[in-house]
């Protein structure tokens, strides 16, 4: 029996973690299609620095081979260690920013509830806070033994009674302590209150930063997805360009970027720690 406790917690502690997003053929065949076709179109071109010599009035050269014209934006100087795109490393990352803001328009709507109750539970428990402030002073005032003067008060029933002047003074006394047990019994309930409310704001605020931290995780699970399809078609690319070999060493692609509020968490997480 306490073998299969031991298995069970090995299990629990060093179990395989999630799979990746999965990456499909069709996935696969579409970034490799793309960077073979790319490649094999000297996407992105390599110029020169300065212009070289023209066989004619509509080829450039470079090392003395003719390349075919392409868009300027793809084109990177020969000697740049510098990022690069092309159209479909931009296209990866549009459909990164769109899955990117379905998942923040999801983290908005599970987290708007939450946000209002705390919201409303923040306004109660300063207002509870005042309550409780007011209460604790009265406390205060109500623990404070009377004084000689304050005992010796007489009412008009007992002063018409001729009733002792001990029975008045102890009646005082009785009535004292009861209004400071009333005290102490208000502002123990109102601490009590106090102290739930403030349990359900932090309850509130700790449900918002996880749903938070939930789409965040979310999110980079889909950006790693992504830049795994763009080194699946720049790893194409590169082998079917004429220059792939230099450029590999020269180059890197322009993969997505993540939003700023996963960025914010990552900056908040690294200030706590």
């Amino acid at each position: 029996m306490v073998r299969m406790s031991a298995d069970v917690r090995y299990r629990e502690w060093t179990g395989r973690p999630a799979r990746p997003v999965r990456y499909g053929l069709w996935q696969r065949w579409a970034d490799r299609r793309n960077g073979r076709r790319d490649g094999k179109s000297s996407l992105p071109l390599v110029v020169a620095d300065e212009p070289a010599e023209r066989t004619d009035e509509s080829s450039p050269v470079l090392d003395g081979r003719e390349l075919a014209t392409a868009p300027s934006a793809a084109m990177v100087p020969a000697d740049a260690v510098t990022p690069v795109n092309t159209p479909y490393v931009a296209m990866l990352a549009c459909l990164f920013d769109e899955l990117a803001t379905h998942e923040a328009i999801g983290w908005e709507d599970r987290a708007q509830p939450l946000r209002s109750r705390l919201e409303t539970a923040r306004e109660q428990l300063v207002d509870l806070r005042a309550r409780l402030d007011e209460h604790q002073q009265r406390l205060k005032a109500a623990a404070e033994p009377l004084d000689e003067q304050a005992q010796q008060v007489r009412r008009a029933v007992e002063i018409k009674k001729d009733r002792p002047a001990y029975l008045s003074r102890g009646r005082r006394l009785v009535q004292h302590a009861r209004a400071a047990d009333e005290a102490e019994q208000r502002y123990l309930a109102t601490l009590a209150q106090y102290q739930r409310l403030a349990a359900e704001v932090l309850d509130l605020t700790e449900r918002v930063d996880a749903e938070r931290r939930v789409a965040a995780a979310r999110v980079r699970r889909v950006h790693a997805h992504v830049l795994r399809r763009v080194a699946g078609y720049w790893r194409y690319l590169m082998l079917f360009h004429e220059q792939g070999r230099a450029l590999n060493t020269q180059l890197r692609p322009v993969g997505p970027q993540l939003p700023s509020w996963v960025l914010g968490l990552d900056d908040d997480q690294k200030g706590t720690a």
